[in-house]
Parts: C-alpha cells; structure tokens; sequence
C-alpha cells in the first residue's frame, strides 16, 4: 500500500515537472509529528491539525481539505466526506476476517463500507479486488475505477550479487 502511493506520488510530481500533464496545486497534508520520507518538487508537505491516527483522518484532514479534491491512496479517508477519490486495495477485512484482530477488522469493515457509500470516487488496485470490493460494499451503481499496481520499481533496484553467499544459498 505505502509503495503503491509513493510510486503515485512520483509519478505525479514527474510528469507535472516534465509538462506532460498539468493539474491544480497539490499539497501533501501530514499529521503532527509526521516527518515525510521523500520531497516532491511540485507537492508540497503541510502539517494540519492536532490529532493523530484515525482522529487525525476523520477530524482534521477533512477539514483541512477545505473542499478541495482529497486524494486518499491507502485504503481508508474520512468517512464524511463526499470530495474525496478513496484507492481501496482489497476485501481481505471481509473475505479472511481470521487474518485479522477483532478491533482492526470492524474498524476496517466500518470505514471501508461509510467510504464507499459517501466517496465522489471510488478506486482499487486490480479486476479482483474490484469484484470483491463490489461483492462486500455498497457499491452498486457507483464506478469502481480500477488503478493498476505496476512493477517498475523493481527495474530501478540494484543486484545484490554477495546475497547468495550471505544467506549461504
């Protein structure tokens, strides 16, 4: 999930840089104390509220949003909020609720389900998650936009050639 929205987020800021698409100012909006890993050249970070976790998502984000388009790349955004394009990466909570602790499973089937009723937009990662998603959401008559996860990072990682010698493989 966390490589999916990185490898979004760099795509986004590379094509602004390169003029192949131009889109409205994009800010990245972090809770307090959230230090971001990587810097983007045309998205910039802004520290917002005063919670955080899931207070932080449902209370201030929305609200620092300010009716702007959110983007929410990792499976869960304020449930009360209509403006916002919600990436939903797969069913599991429903499908293998047994891989799950009891509290994270409801939290999950309650955002993901209030995300689905009330998001603009609602996208997901594969065909298959897309019919499982159909399957456990009500997401009748609302599209179901399908992003598909690539692999091109794996192109930009360097052999390890001590690895086998390492791990006596």
């Amino acid at each position: 999930v966390e490589r999916f929205a990185t490898e979004i987020l760099s795509a986004l800021d590379r094509l602004v840089s390169e003029g192949t698409v131009s889109l409205p100012p994009i800010e990245i909006l972090l809770p307090p104390g959230v230090e971001p890993r990587l810097r983007f050249a045309n998205m910039p970070f802004r520290t917002v509220g005063k919670r955080q976790g899931h207070l932080w998502e449902q209370l201030d984000l929305p609200w620092a949003s300010s009716g702007a388009l959110l983007l929410n790349l990792c499976n869960t955004g304020p449930v009360m909020l209509r403006q916002q394009a919600t990436v939903v990466h797969d069913a599991a909570v429903f499908a293998v609720p047994q891989a799950y602790s009891f509290g994270f499973r409801l939290a999950y089937r309650v955002l993901h389900t209030c995300i689905a009723m009330s998001a603009r937009h609602f996208w997901t990662v594969s065909e298959f998650s897309k019919r499982e998603l159909q399957r456990y959401l009500p997401l009748r008559g609302k599209s179901v936009v399908v992003l598909p996860e690539g692999g091109e990072h794996v192109c930009r990682a360097h052999a390890d050639r001590t690895i086998l010698d390492r791990f006596a493989l």
